[in-house]
């Protein structure tokens, strides 16, 4: 039986998504999905809007490298970005897994479809939460 997990990755704009959002414009980020990969994971991506990809600045490129290596790529049913598409998007991430893990520092989400939601979503659900914060990462 296949084991799905997803990963919510916080950046300082606390998940303007999935990663569970932006998703790529980190270097953790992209280090956390390279191991998923290369332990024979498949990447699956959740774009919470349409017109998504007008939120990102110098993340671009590393979205648009991030979807084309996607097995499967779904896009909510919201034309511009916002924080019910953000929330939408977050609650599919936790539908689709059997286990959350949250690149969190548990603070509480600064809008709607924030992580906090996301983990509470999850939690509620009864779906597994791991929750992980290296050493001295700072938001």
């Amino acid at each position: 039986m296949d084991h799905r997990c997803s990963i919510v990755v916080v950046d300082d704009t606390d998940l303007q998504r999935f990663g569970a959002r932006r998703w790529a414009d980190e270097h953790r980020d992209r280090v956390v999905i390279r191991h998923v990969l290369s332990a024979g994971g498949a990447l699956e991506i959740i774009i919470p809007a349409a017109d998504y990809e007008s939120t990102f600045d110098d993340a671009l490129l590393n979205y648009e490298v991030l979807v084309t290596e996607a097995a499967r790529v779904e896009t909510c049913p919201f034309k511009d970005p916002s924080e019910s598409a953000f929330l939408y998007a977050g609650r599919r991430v936790v539908d689709r897994c059997d286990t959350l893990i949250a690149i969190w520092d548990g603070a509480p989400a600064r809008g709607r479809g924030g992580t906090a939601d996301i983990v509470s979503y999850a939690r509620s659900i009864g779906r597994d939460v791991e929750i992980v914060w290296p050493t001295g990462m700072k938001r």
